[in-house]
C-alpha cells in the first residue's frame, strides 16, 4: 500500500497526457461535437434539403387565394411529392411539378380563411429520385391577410393625452373619414370625409392645428387640410393642382408650429423603378415655399432638423438593381438655398418603407423591406427591418433584429425608446425596445393581429389597431400592455 501511494503522481502522468491530447480541438459547449450524440449531428453530405419556399416562415398578409412554391436541391420523386405535404389546418392541396422536378406548386383546393395562422407541413417522406428521404420534417408557419369592414390608418395623440385622431373606414374601403376620440372611448366624432385612405394625421407640437391629407371634389388627388385640435375650423391650405395631383402627402410639422415638410407621392413608376415622390415646404397661409422632386425622381421624408432651417431625407435614383433592391442614400436639404446634398452614413438603405421622428427632432426611426421571390417567380416585398438614425450623425443603428418582421415604429414621448409591430412570435404583436437596441419586451399578447402602434404623450399609454375583436378597431392599452380595452370600430 505504501509502495502505491507513493508511486501515484507517476502513475497519473500518462493519463493526464491521454486526457489532454483527446481534448484538443475539442469544443467544451459540445464535447460530442461531430457525433451522433453532439448538439448539431454531422450532415450527411448530398442529402436532400429544402432550398427555398413561399411562403417563408413568419410571413404575414399571405393573400387567401395564394398557391405555394417549394424548390429543392435536387430532383424529387413526384409520388413522395403528393404524399409528403400537408397544410395545418386541414385543406386538400393539388400539387404539380414546377419548372423542373426540384420545383413543386402547392395549391389549395379551397381559398384560405382570412386573418388565420396555418401550417406547411412538409414531412421526411418525400424522396430524391435515388429514394434518399428529407432528414428532417419543415413546417412553415405563416398568416393570411385579414379582410375587414373596418379599415384604420394609424392612431395620432392629441398632445394633452386625452384624445385621439385616426383615419378608418367601416365600409369595407368605400369611404374614408377622419375621426377623433377620447381616449376612454364611448363616442367618435366625425371631423373629415374624403380622407386618404389609411393616411396619417400629423398634430403640430403645441397641440393647436391637425394637418391631413384629403382627396379633392373628384375624389382623385390629395390635398393638405388643417383642422383644430378639437375636430373644428376645417380649412384647405392648398389645391391638388398647385401641388402636380398628387395620390397622398403625408405632412410633417416644422419645431416652429410654422410650417409643414410635405412627402407628395405620385404613384409607381416603371418596371423596375421604385415610387415617383417629391418633397415641399409648406407655409400655413397655403404659399409653397420649397420643392424638391418628382419627374421620375424618388425623395422620402425622414424628418426636421432641430433648429427647423433644413429636411432631412432619402434620395433614390429610382431604378431596382437585379434582387429588386432599391437604394436610398441620405440627404439634408437647405431650405435657404434649397439645395440638397448626400450625408455620409455607415448604412445603405435599400427598400425604404416609412419613417417617425421624435418629438425632440433628435431622432427618426424608419424600417424597411427584403425580398421575397412567390411561387410564380415573382420578387415581393416583406418587412424587416427597423432602425434608428440620430440626426447629424454619421451611423444608422438596427433594433430588435429578427429573420421575421419589425416595422411602423414610433418613439416614447422622452425618446429613449421605440414601440414597434413585430411577427417574431408568429403574431403581428406590439413589442418595445430601447433606443440604444437593449430591453426588449413584448407589449400585447393573444390572438389577432396589433398593428400601429402610437405613445400616449402622457408616457402611460399605447394605442394601436388590432383584429382581436374579429375585425379591425382602435384599442388603448397600458404601456407595459396592461388592461387593453376597445375604443372605437365599426359600431
Amino acid at each position: 500500500m505504501k509502495l502505491i501511494i507513493k508511486w501515484a503522481p507517476i502513475l497519473w502522468v500518462p493519463f493526464m497526457l491521454i486526457l489532454l491530447i483527446g481534448l484538443q480541438g475539442c469544443d467544451l459547449n459540445d464535447p460530442f461535437k461531430g457525433t451522433p450524440f453532439g448538439r448539431n449531428p454531422p450532415r450527411e453530405a448530398g442529402q436532400l434539403q429544402l432550398v427555398e419556399a413561399y411562403p417563408e416562415g413568419g410571413l404575414t398578409d399571405v393573400p387567401i387565394t395564394s398557391s405555394f412554391r417549394l424548390k429543392f436541391n435536387r430532383s424529387v420523386d413526384q409520388a413522395s411529392v403528393k404524399g409528403g405535404i400537408a397544410l395545418q389546418p386541414s385543406i386538400a392541396l393539388v400539387i404539380e411539378q414546377g419548372a423542373d422536378s426540384t420545383e413543386w406548386i402547392v395549391k389549395p383546393v379551397n381559398q384560405l380563411s382570412p386573418d388565420r395562422v396555418y401550417t406547411l407541413q412538409i414531412t421526411t417522406s418525400i424522396k430524391d429520385t435515388a429514394g434518399n428521404n428529407l432528414p428532417r420534417p419543415v413546417d412553415l408557419r405563416f398568416r393570411t391577410a385579414y379582410q375587414s369592414q373596418a379599415r384604420f390608418g394609424r392612431p395620432i395623440w392629441t398632445t394633452d393625452g386625452n384624445y385621439i385622431f385616426f383615419s378608418a373606414s367601416f365600409d369595407g374601403g368605400d369611404s374614408w373619414h377622419l375621426w377623433r376620440t377620447p381616449r376612454w372611448g364611448g363616442w367618435k366624432q366625425r371631423v373629415a370625409d374624403r380622407v386618404v385612405p389609411f393616411s396619417e394625421v400629423a398634430i403640430s407640437p403645441d397641440g393647436r392645428r391637425v394637418a391631413f391629407a384629403r382627396l379633392d371634389n373628384n375624389g382623385k388627388s390629395a390635398e393638405v387640410w388643417l383642422c383644430s385640435s378639437d375636430g373644428f375650423n376645417l380649412r384647405q391650405m392648398v389645391d391638388s393642382e398647385e401641388l402636380s395631383g398628387p395620390l397622398n402627402i403625408k405632412c410633417a410639422w416644422a419645431p416652429g408650429n410654422d410650417r409643414l415638410a410635405l412627402e407628395m407621392w405620385y404613384g409607381t413608376g416603371g418596371t423596375g423603378q421604385d415610387d415617383v415622390t417629391a418633397l415641399g415646404v409648406m407655409a400655413l397661409d397655403g404659399a409653397l415655399l420649397r420643392r424638391i422632386g418628382g419627374a421620375n425622381q424618388t425623395y422620402r421624408l425622414l424628418g426636421w432638423s432641430r433648429d427647423g432651417r433644413d429636411v432631412v431625407g432619402l434620395r433614390s435614383p429610382g431604378t431596382a438593381d437585379a434582387s429588386n433592391l432599391i437604394r436610398y442614400e441620405f440627404i439634408n436639404w437647405d431650405l435657404s438655398t434649397g439645395s440638397a446634398a448626400a450625408i455620409e452614413v455607415d448604412a445603405t438603405v435599400v427598400n425604404f418603407s416609412g419613417a417617425a421622428q421624435s418629438r425632440d427632432y433628435s431622432s427618426v426611426t424608419f424600417w424597411n423591406w427584403r425580398p421575397v421571390r412567390t411561387p410564380q417567380g415573382n420578387i415581393e416585398r416583406v418587412a424587416s427591418e427597423l432602425w434608428v438614425y440620430r440626426l447629424g450623425g454619421n451611423s444608422v443603428s438596427r433594433l430588435a433584429p429578427t429573420a421575421l418582421g419589425n416595422r411602423q415604429g414610433g418613439f416614447s414621448p422622452n425618446g429613449d425608446e421605440v414601440v414597434f409591430n413585430s411577427n417574431r412570435s408568429g403574431e403581428w404583436l406590439i413589442w418595445k425596445v430601447e433606443r440604444g437596441g437593449g430591453n426588449l419586451r413584448q407589449v400585447t399578447k393573444g390572438t389577432g393581429s396589433d398593428i400601429l402602434p402610437g405613445w400616449s404623450p402622457l408616457n402611460s399609454e399605447i394605442a394601436f389597431i388590432s383584429t382581436r375583436g374579429g375585425e379591425e378597431a382602435l384599442w388603448v392599452a397600458g404601456a407595459d400592455g396592461a388592461n387593453p380595452r376597445r375604443v372605437a370600430g365599426r359600431e
